[in-house]
């Protein structure tokens, strides 16, 4: 639900397998799919959020500029670009 009727703004280009994905909801921010097509690793974010939260909505991570990404998606809410 988090994305609902969001739409995809862009792709912001990552390293080492790391998919980074922009898209604007209904509410007018922004929102950020974040995770690692190669396993487990750590990595910075290019942009600030207010949270990171995973797949069934638990926060995780807090507010920390490196997360730790896996091939399980993060959605990062309130993003600034």
């Amino acid at each position: 639900e988090l994305l609902g009727e969001g739409t995809f703004v862009e792709r912001i280009g990552a390293e080492n397998g790391v998919g980074l994905y922009i898209f604007s909801v209904p509410s007018g921010s922004k929102v950020a799919v974040a995770y690692s097509a190669n396993g487990a690793t750590r990595a910075r974010m290019p942009f600030s959020f207010s949270k990171a939260l995973n797949i069934v909505g638990q926060e995780v991570d807090g507010k920390a500029i490196e997360l730790n990404l896996t091939g399980s998606p993060l959605y990062l809410t309130d993003v600034s670009t």
